[in-house]
């Protein structure tokens, strides 16, 4: 190496590259409609006796930005449903039995076990009322998502959709699953 070789200039140089790169990064991401939040926000809802967290997609001020109409429960397919776990767009509702969840359910989905909690134990005023909310269920031969939806929609979510392929068309998906029950 010659004598006049500064390392310092040269790490000066790494260091300025590299906070010109991480600004650029934060500010595309600020200004972009599918930036990823810093700190996501979450509502606690009370399910039975259980306080669960819920994160929180779509704030009150953007909600009120975007202009949604008020239906009823949807039904959407495997691809819409991926979509939206995959843009972190909803929350993910799993209508069936406990045991059945522990055993396997899509990642960061909440038990609702609807045959065994009655709609009126179900607290979910920390909810944002635009939330889009996805209730799944076993398969296309399960009713449950579609009565849990009906019960989101009668507390008042405009959201609301059922992915009737349920957990047996995710499985068949190959998509990330999760088991156990949440902390």
């Amino acid at each position: 190496m010659p004598d006049n070789f500064d390392y310092r200039k040269i790490l000066l140089r790494i260091i300025s590259i590299t906070g010109i790169a991480i600004a650029t990064g934060i500010l595309f991401n600020q200004i972009s409609p599918f930036g990823i939040p810093f700190v996501n926000d979450y509502s606690v809802i009370k399910i039975d006796k259980e306080k669960v967290k819920v994160p929180v997609f779509l704030s009150s001020k953007n909600a009120k930005s975007e202009k949604f109409e008020f239906h009823p429960p949807e039904q959407i397919n495997i691809k819409e449903a991926h979509k939206s776990f995959f843009k972190g767009s909803a929350i993910f509702i799993d209508s069936r039995s406990k045991d059945k969840y522990k055993n396997g359910h899509i990642p960061g989905a909440i038990s609702v076990p609807v045959n065994n909690i009655h709609p009126d134990r179900i607290d979910l005023q920390s909810i944002d009322p635009m939330q889009k909310i996805i209730v799944y269920c076993d398969d296309p031969e399960c009713g449950l998502s579609m009565e849990l939806a009906a019960i989101f929609e009668q507390k008042g979510f405009m959201n609301v959709h059922f992915f009737t392929g349920g957990w047996q068309a995710w499985k068949n998906a190959e998509y990330q699953v999760s088991t156990g029950m949440k902390p």
